[in-house]
């Protein structure tokens, strides 16, 4: 009776075990691990099976019936017993969740089935602190693990008993909004359409989360049929759950009436039914996330051209996108492969890369140079500016040799063709 109901979002299959963790050593010597029989495992899953249709199902270990069911997965020991081998101080164990997961051939499954779970309570005080010994054994980064299992959602009591204060807080809330979907408004285009007196809209949407969102989601288009009144028009597209990480989905509004009390305003949201009316699905940008506005959207043309204006990608802070006439997708906003020296605020100098940014970037983006050779990670996609740093250059003859954008700018045509250096310096290679 609870399958589909809005007040849950996911179950984890428990029952087995102590803390339903489908695993428990009685003698505190492993020898009694696999006294729940192999046969009820399978029966528990295949009940759940039939029992949940629509709410997604999450089981603690990939055993193989609930592979065939498409389950997904939860880690009750995250980032204690996640990932092995380099994130565990070169340590492979094979019994480590992940692994166990690649084992079963099941690491593809977060893109239909949710992966979930809670941070190792001993270290959750900790994990967010720049004391915390990250990738040496059983204790492995956070940021790394939620991007390599693609998690959505993680328990940690810590966070609610105010043991996080100051950078530590500001990575765990970093560690938050990092998980699961992030959707984002990327361009709007009219057109003609075959009905007199209307107009097609079609928008692209870019998903740049970790996972997807794991309900039925649909992209709504709304604007108003008079001017200074309450008659609204509302379309709805359905399709944006099947949108994965790194991809871009296109949508088209047919028949939107072509008057400027529509066009001079349209707002574009996120809808599924799963979620409460009061709580809804946002956007990584517009007003708050819960609409993006896009203002004065030109009248197409009355020839069978069309009309192709660009919404820029903007941050949260934003309410209001505005339509530009310029096309921006030959514009390159990548991380530099390069890796650069930075100091840093004791003076310490020392060589990193944006992968290193990448995982606390609310803190190592605010270093000089740094979010200009890191973009992407620092979301200053926006920014069209060369690097002040001074980043480690191969050239062609296996020669390495340190160097910054102004050396650049001396040869461009040359210099710039270097790997990595147009994305550290931007404005002189003309990427951006």
């Amino acid at each position: 009776s609870y399958d589909g109901d809005s007040r849950i979002g996911f179950i984890q299959v428990g029952l087995l075990g102590f803390w339903g963790e489908w695993h428990t050593y009685t003698d505190g010597l492993g020898n009694t691990e696999y006294w729940i029989p192999d046969s009820l495992k399978s029966d528990v899953i295949s009940w759940f099976n039939v029992a949940f249709n629509d709410t997604p199902l999450q089981v603690r270990v990939p055993h193989p019936s609930a592979v065939d069911a498409g389950f997904g997965l939860h880690d009750d020991s995250f980032s204690f017993s996640t990932l092995d081998g380099e994130y565990n101080g070169g340590e492979i164990v094979p019994w480590f969740f992940w692994p166990s997961v690649e084992a079963q051939n099941y690491a593809s499954f977060w893109q239909s089935q949710v992966m979930g779970g809670e941070i190792y309570p001993p270290l959750q005080p900790s994990i967010f602190a720049d004391s915390y010994p990250a990738n040496t054994s059983f204790h492995q980064d956070f940021t790394a693990c939620a991007n390599n299992t693609h998690a959505t959602y993680m328990l940690n009591n810590a966070a609610f008993n105010s043991q996080y204060q100051g950078a530590d807080l500001e990575y765990a809330l970093y560690a938050h909004n990092h998980m699961g979907y992030e959707f984002q408004l990327t361009h709007v285009e009219v057109a003609e359409s075959v009905v007199e007196q209307y107009v097609d809209i079609t928008v692209e949407v870019l998903q740049t989360g970790i996972a997807p969102f794991y309900y039925p989601l649909s992209l709504t288009m709304s604007c108003s049929l008079e001017a200074d009144t309450d008659n609204i028009m509302t379309e709805y597209k359905p399709g944006l759950e099947a949108i994965l990480p790194g991809h871009t989905e296109t949508f088209t509004f047919l028949n939107v009436p072509a008057t400027e009390s529509c066009l001079n305003e349209i707002e574009f949201a996120l809808f599924s039914s799963q979620v409460y009316s009061n709580n809804p699905v946002k956007f990584a940008q517009g007003n708050n996330g819960a609409f993006v506005t896009v203002n004065q959207i030109p009248m197409p043309p009355t020839t069978s051209s069309s009309s192709s204006p660009t919404v820029s990608p903007i941050d949260s802070s934003s309410s209001s996108p505005t339509v530009s006439p310029t096309d921006s997708s030959s514009a390159t906003c990548e991380n530099t492969s390069l890796r650069f020296k930075i100091t840093k605020s004791n003076g310490k100098k020392i060589m990193r890369g944006c992968a290193w940014v990448a995982n606390k970037p609310y803190n190592r983006c605010t270093f000089d140079g740094v979010s200009s050779a890191c973009p992407s990670s620092c979301d200053t996609c926006d920014v069209c500016e060369d690097s002040s740093l001074r980043f480690k250059i191969t050239k062609s003859n296996g020669r390495k040799i340190m160097r910054d954008c102004l050396w650049v700018s001396n040869i461009p045509d040359n210099r710039c063709t270097f790997d990595g250096v147009a994305e550290a310096c931007r404005d002189t290679c003309e990427v951006c």
